[in-house]
């Protein structure tokens, strides 16, 4: 389904956010962190996106990365 949902859009930020966290849901780490970090490529003001990325590296253990991925969302939430 998200195949040809990002075919068809994929510049859309959103998607690959969606897409990112069904794979976080279904355990698959590596897989949903691939797809978020395209996602903040495409739209790198998302702080959503860097919760999540932070999140996952928490799960991966890594937290070096985690923080550094918290501290940019909470920058772009203006705190």
């Amino acid at each position: 389904m998200f195949d040809r949902l990002i075919e068809v859009n994929p510049w859309s930020a959103e998607i690959h956010f969606l897409h990112a966290q069904v794979l976080a849901n279904l355990g698959r780490t590596k897989e949903s962190i691939r797809a978020v970090s395209r996602a903040i490529v495409l739209d790198p003001s998302m702080n959503t996106l860097y919760d999540l990325l932070a999140e996952l590296y928490l799960r991966k253990g890594e937290p070096d990365k985690a923080r550094r991925a918290e501290r940019t969302a909470d920058r772009l939430r203006g705190q």
